[in-house]
């Protein structure tokens, strides 16, 4: 029996490492690989899927100026009906401003038995100071004071201080009944249009109507545009108005070629 010289069993040692050594590089080659750089694009396989994910899911700009074009669509459709409730909100808020005058006239009336004599124009701001010591007849009448607080004037029969002789307060203007102290015209009284030329006619011979023995012309208001404009016969009834008192004022799509406008009775 033969027994192996030592540097034999020496060599079969090397032999086994280095065959344990060789699996050990090719089990872990697939980790290098699959950190390598991409031969393409010079960038790891898991940044490419990454920036693929990403532009699948963002816009492109087609569907951007899509969802443009959808949203100034529904604009267009949404913005003129918002108009259009704010003027018949506004509408209706000026005739309850009108019916809340006549019904101070009214007022007026049953305490004195007659209807106060306002401006000749026969605007409710007619003739009134811009400033608020000064005179502003329709609201002094109502009020029975002027508009800082200080007594009516009494300088003549028609004064506002001689017709409401007891100083009574018929209707309680608030502060959004006028326009502001710093506008072209500051302290006159406004609709909910901020109009300023607003007509008031009673029935002057007490006959239940307003026709024309009362007013042999309606006075003219101003339009938005500038315009003057004046009821005409289809506007107010063949037999006049069954009412004690009337307002009107223009409405804000009037016109000079398109009169229109609001009207209490209507």
């Amino acid at each position: 029996m033969k027994i192996a010289a030592p540097q034999t069993v020496g060599a079969a040692l090397r032999r086994d490492l280095s065959v344990a050594s060789n699996s050990s590089r090719h089990k872990a080659a697939p980790t290098t690989l699959a950190a390598s750089p991409s031969p393409v694009l010079g960038a790891p396989s898991g940044a490419c899927q990454s920036r693929r994910s990403f532009g699948e899911g963002g816009f492109t700009l087609l569907e951007l100026l899509a969802v443009v074009a959808i949203v100034g669509i529904l604009a267009s459709l949404i913005f003129p009906s918002v108009s259009a409730a704010r003027k018949s909100a506004n509408r209706t808020k000026t005739k309850v401003q009108f019916s809340q005058w006549a019904g101070a006239i009214e007022s007026f009336r049953s305490e004195y038995g007659y209807y106060p004599n306002f401006d000749a124009t026969n605007l409710v701001n007619g003739g009134a100071s811009t400033t608020l010591s000064g005179d502003h007849l329709f609201h002094d009448l109502l009020a029975g004071k002027r508009r800082d607080g200080s007594a009516p004037s009494t300088a003549s029969a028609t004064a506002a201080g001689s017709q409401n002789r007891k100083r009574l307060a018929f209707y309680a203007f608030a502060d959004g009944d006028f326009t502001p102290t710093d506008s072209a015209y500051p302290n006159l009284i406004r609709d909910a249009f901020d109009n300023l030329s607003i007509a008031v006619l009673v029935d002057r011979n007490l006959d239940g109507k307003i026709d024309a023995d009362d007013y042999a012309n309606w006075p003219a208001v101003a339009a938005p545009d500038g315009a003057s404009i004046r009821p005409t016969a289809t506007d107010i009834p063949a037999n006049g108005v069954r009412a004690g008192v009337v307002f009107y004022c223009a409405d804000p799509n009037a016109t000079a070629s398109d009169p229109q406008f609001i009207f209490s009775w209507k």
